[in-house]
């Protein structure tokens, strides 16, 4: 049986088609092409495609969901749409292709090397890449900031965070870490100082907070919560 799951992102794959070994399963990826069967029909655009031959038809779908997470940090790059397909044969998946327009990463999954995460690991790159992925500020800041307290409680965090931003010399940095945590943080989670999101000025506050945020995050996660990483490409394709 083959669990098959169709992805969109802000990556273009350098590879038409490559192998990746994650954990106990190989993953067959597939570059998004456009389609011509022949010449009556119309050419139809196809998403990435992930390819697993796997009895395990559920958890190699969970490991799937799990590669684009590593994928995301990895690369540093949003995952705009999945789609689950599978069968006795690989059915291809077509998303939305949201990102089809869009500016893309080159991704060279020849440097890309599987190694075991623990369950903090694995918590922070998916809070990662449903954080980067999500078209609202409002819920990458929460995602981000959530990755601050896998590992800390609140007096860590907070001191954690007025060091991150006194080292990156922000102005009043003590402030700042109270407003990020007060007027950020708990005001889109529970309404504290409370936060309109149909204002420019509530949105314009939060994706403030979402920039000077998202290099500390990923700062904590190599650092403190030693997720492996690498240098990427800052090519970028125009698709």
């Amino acid at each position: 049986m083959f669990s098959v799951i169709a992805f969109d992102s802000a990556a273009y794959l350098k590879q038409e088609e490559i192998r990746i070994p994650y954990g106990e399963y190989s993953l067959k990826i597939v570059r998004e092409k456009i389609e011509r069967e022949d010449e009556a029909r119309n050419p139809r655009a196809l998403s990435n495609q992930i390819i697993i031959k796997s009895h395990k038809e559920h958890q190699a779908h969970i490991a799937g969901r799990m590669f684009l997470s590593e994928f995301s940090w990895l690369f540093d790059v949003a995952i705009y749409d999945i789609m689950h397909t599978g069968g006795s044969i690989p059915i291809k998946g077509i998303t939305d292709f949201v990102g089809h327009s869009r500016s893309r990463v080159p991704v060279d999954l020849e440097s890309y090397s599987y190694s075991k995460k623990t369950d903090e690991q694995l918590l922070a790159l998916g809070l990662y890449k449903e954080a980067i992925s999500s078209n609202s500020i409002f819920f990458k800041y929460l995602g981000l900031f959530k990755i601050l307290e896998i590992g800390m409680d609140g007096k860590q965090r907070s001191r954690w965070l007025k060091e991150y931003l006194v080292k990156k010399q922000y102005d009043d940095a003590e402030q700042l870490s109270i407003d990020m945590w007060r007027q950020g943080r708990c005001a889109v989670a529970h309404g504290k100082d409370s936060i309109n999101v149909h204002t420019f000025h509530d949105y314009h506050r939060i994706e403030k907070f979402y920039f000077i945020l998202k290099p500390a995050v990923r700062l904590y996660m190599e650092n403190k919560l030693q997720i492996p990483t690498f240098k990427c490409s800052e090519e970028v394709y125009q698709i």
